[in-house]
């Protein structure tokens, strides 16, 4: 939004950068809501709808201001006086910046659900404008609280922007391409930064455009206008305004997956299987166990065997072959197996 000033529009060097922009994206790629938004916006600067007893209005017939909206009641300035700019350049920069968050939020919501979003933020950002420009002017007691008149599309944008980045995974932004800042915050660095830069700019629009943006996702507002929006585009679209669940854990925020450390995989794909396991001696007799202890130094042999020709190298390797590798003095000797099977023979008898 900026304020409108006497004066001529300029040239329409905006609007050539503005079809460069579309056609480096590629018409096909942008959703029919976002493509009519920005080609209406075009065509009301470029007065291009065919005359048929109906006259585009000026700028001073559309702006919104505390004088023209509450005091003279023309309430239609609340619509159209965010789809008119005052010049071609703010034309180009305010739908350069929607064509990116259009593209987002559309394909997210749906179309209709999206039309929906632009209709009602056109209206409630443009109503909180007057009302914080009359409390202000009230309060202050300066006139031009009153009679400031703002056009332009950017009060929606920077709702949308809201928006987009709390239905989006938490990031960084980079102002000016260098400033980095958290994506939550960006909206009110861009706000003063677009005040320094373009003092003409409406600063209370803006605000108003951020407003109801948190309005949206922070409030049980979002709830209500979003049952609303499902019963108008038929239960289309997705109702989730913000971003599913974000987790933190060590400062880090997103979707929260379970992962295992390498430790952890190392352990669980080198456990023996279940037949490995130590199973303590019973005490029937001597000849179970010395076969008990015949048949668990064996496997342990096997296993020793297979762990030296797949275990990987990995820090810690000693502390966890120990653990299950058997020692030289562990390993079965022709004794063993000859005490084996002398009691296998001394069972067999006795079961006779």
């Amino acid at each position: 939004m900026v304020l409108r000033r006497r004066g001529g529009r300029g040239g329409n060097f905006g609007i050539l950068l503005l079809l460069a922009n579309l056609f480096h994206v590629g018409f096909d790629r942008i959703p029919p809501v976002t493509l009519a938004t920005i080609g209406i916006n075009s065509i009301l600067f470029m007065k291009l709808l065919p005359d048929y007893n109906y006259r585009i209005p000026d700028l001073n017939e559309v702006c919104v201001s505390v004088k023209t909206v509450w005091y003279m009641q023309q309430w239609q300035r609340l619509i159209f006086g965010a789809f008119f700019h005052a010049h071609d350049m703010h034309l180009y920069y305010n739908m350069v910046s929607f064509l990116w968050k259009g593209i987002h939020l559309e394909k997210k919501y749906g179309s209709l659900h999206f039309l929906c979003m632009i209709a009602s933020f056109t209206v409630i950002t443009n109503i909180l404008l007057v009302a914080i420009s009359y409390e202000l002017g009230h309060h202050t007691d300066k006139l031009h609280y009153f009679t400031d008149c703002a056009v332009g599309f950017s009060g929606v944008i920077f709702a949308l922007k809201v928006v987009a980045t709390y239905v989006s995974p938490p990031g960084t932004s980079y102002i000016l391409n260098f400033i980095p800042i958290s994506s939550r915050y960006a909206c009110w660095a861009e706000l003063l930064l677009i005040q320094i830069l373009v003092p003409n700019s409406s600063f209370i629009g803006h605000l108003a455009g951020i407003l109801v943006g948190l309005l949206y996702v922070k409030t049980p507002v979002g709830s209500i206008l979003d049952s609303i929006f499902r019963l108008v585009a038929g239960g289309t679209g997705s109702g989730n305004r913000r971003y599913h669940h974000r987790f933190q854990s060590s400062g880090t925020t997103g979707y929260r997956t379970q992962t295992r450390s390498r430790e952890q995989n190392y352990s669980q794909s080198h456990q023996r299987p279940e037949y490995y396991r130590q199973y303590p001696a019973t005490n029937d007799d001597d000849g179970d166990s010395e076969l008990q202890r015949a048949i668990q130094a064996s496997l342990q042999e096997i296993d020793s065997q297979r762990s030296v020709a797949t275990a990987p190298d990995l820090p810690g390797q000693n502390n966890i072959d120990s653990t299950y590798n058997p020692q030289p003095t562990q390993m079965p000797s022709e004794d063993n197996f000859d005490r084996v099977r002398q009691a296998r023979l001394a069972r067999f008898q006795q079961s006779r």
